[in-house]
């Protein structure tokens, strides 16, 4: 599932003081083609062109019961269980725990399609909803992740996306931060289409209420600012 040698602690570490960051490879190559045959057959639909000041053009499918996708739900849970690891007691290495991550239980599952030469979406941040850190794996394809410091401010970062990548994201909860959610544009290279899943914890959602959602759920934008 994972490549070997896999540091989370430093990536996460690198999205709690940066806002954002890229894992180049992450998923081992035979995982992420099974990922991505499993994905491909999700009934997508468009997203809403157009989100307050935000442009968008992808397509789309919110999962929350995900007992139909057997690889999907064996990264989720293996993915779970590791980043919770890391915000228990200090690992062997004495590296410290990080705050908030000791009951991060995604439970909403969100899988974008961008068809080649499409938009992508123009600079947002998610949701106040989606609490302590937002990961997002890419099942095939090539992008580009764009961190500013304002929505149409100063670039801070920009982040080459490939396929077996894992972005994260800082969100309200991370190590005490009471919001400090990144402006983030997500862009699609290549002649190939791009899929990647989002996993997140949608504090509005409970267990018991789990089902699928459609892509108007996917978006999940802030709607401030």
């Amino acid at each position: 599932m994972f490549v070997a040698g896999l540091d989370l602690h430093a990536a996460v570490d690198a999205a709690r003081r940066g806002g954002a960051v890229v894992v180049p490879r992450a998923l081992t190559d035979p995982f992420r083609r099974r990922l991505h045959s499993e994905l491909a057959e999700l009934p997508f639909e468009p997203v809403p062109r157009e989100v307050g000041p935000v442009l968008q053009e992808a397509e789309a499918c919110t999962l929350r019961d995900l007992d139909p996708f057997p690889v999907l739900r064996s990264l989720v849970c293996e993915f779970g269980a590791r980043v919770r690891t890391l915000g228990r007691e200090p690992s062997d290495n004495g590296r410290a725990a990080i705050r908030g991550l000791a009951t991060w239980r995604p439970n909403e599952f969100y899988v974008q399609r961008y068809r080649p030469g499409s938009l992508g979406i123009t600079s947002h941040m998610d949701g106040r909803r989606y609490r302590r850190l937002i990961a997002l794996f890419t099942a095939c394809g090539w992008g580009r992740l764009t961190v500013r410091r304002e929505r149409e401010g100063e670039v801070l970062r920009r982040f080459p996306i490939r396929p077996g990548s894992l972005v994260m994201l800082r969100a309200p909860g991370l190590s005490g931060f009471r919001d400090a959610r990144p402006f983030h544009a997500v862009e699609p290279l290549g002649r190939a289409e791009r899929v990647s899943v989002g996993l997140r914890m949608d504090m509005r959602v409970a267990p018991s209420r789990a089902s699928a959602g459609g892509p108007a759920a996917a978006v999940g934008l802030a709607s401030g600012k």
